[in-house]
């Protein structure tokens, strides 16, 4: 039976098929119903039944980082509990923080949501798991505890009953109206900064225009180019190429046009490289070469 594998993605795949009871690559290895990072100080993820793990996604490090997204991966198929989201030590320290930070925060809905969003999770946690989630410091090792014997529970209800209560209620709501109409105002001045550069790079006064959903285009003030709102220049007979082949329904994704290649070709757009074109400007710009 192989127990060393080549990569931290087979090893993980091969965790949750839990068909052998041991495996290692690199740093990542498991035993039985436990995948530990580095050590059996930190166990990367436990299985507590068949079909359900709990996943460690506290990471100390860049590379812990990326063994827990690995066996988040690895493990989707399965009802996955995140420790950030089910360990009552680790939940409780998070709803203080939260709980501080709406008190002080002018976007205080924003802690409002992340407080009720956290607490939603752990009751959801517990009843996927019948009761707390339960960190033996010795072992490292995860067990069910009844949540009756949750020492942790008492403050955790206190704090979501706290921020729920009326008053912080009608605050969170009136900061979310504030947020919703400033978003509002900033997106009306950003589209009309848009359309005001826009109108620059059709009137020749800009060369590029950023932040744009697609891309446009203009034949260039010469007429030797075909010009866009990303600062590329297409020489006029390659585009009439191009635009030819558009024209007879010729044109398949990777055709070229200059160093660029024709990615995807639909109804509403062509993709080339990095540009996303509207046919609609295709059919505008080509009839004017």
């Amino acid at each position: 039976m192989k127990t060393v594998f080549s990569n931290n993605w087979d090893v993980c795949h091969e965790f949750n098929l839990q068909q052998q009871n041991t495996g290692r690559a690199g740093n990542i290895f498991f035993e039985r119903d436990t995948i530990y990072s580095y050590g059996r100080h930190y166990v990367l993820a436990q299985f507590i039944n068949p079909k359900t793990v709990v996943i460690n996604n506290i990471g100390y490090s860049v590379s812990t980082s990326k063994h827990i997204s690995i066996i988040r991966s690895a493990t989707s198929d399965k009802k996955q509990i995140l420790t950030e989201n089910a360990e009552p030590s680790r939940v409780l320290s998070q709803l203080k923080q939260l709980s501080g930070k709406f008190k002080t925060s002018y976007k205080c809905h924003r802690y409002f949501n992340q407080i009720n969003a956290l607490y939603n999770s752990f009751i959801h946690s517990c009843d996927v798991l019948g009761g707390y989630l339960y960190l033996d410091n010795w072992t490292s090792k995860y067990s069910i505890k009844p949540l009756s014997d949750c020492i942790q529970l008492n403050e955790i209800k206190e704090i979501y009953s706290f921020i729920n209560n009326t008053e912080n209620t009608e605050r969170a709501n009136k900061s979310l109206e504030k947020e919703i109409t400033r978003q509002s105002r900033k997106q009306e001045l950003d589209l009309k900064r848009k359309l005001v550069n826009i109108d620059k790079f059709r009137s020749y006064t800009v060369d590029h225009v950023f932040g744009l959903d697609f891309d446009l285009l203009r034949v260039s003030l010469c007429g030797n180019y075909v010009e866009t709102t990303q600062r590329v220049k297409i020489p006029k007979s390659e585009a009439i190429r191009y635009f030819n082949l558009f024209k007879s329904k010729d044109l398949n994704n990777g055709e070229k046009i200059g160093q660029f290649t024709t990615l995807d070709v639909n109804e509403k757009y062509i993709k080339i490289g990095c540009h996303k074109i509207p046919v609609s400007e295709i059919i505008e710009t080509g009839n004017k070469l």
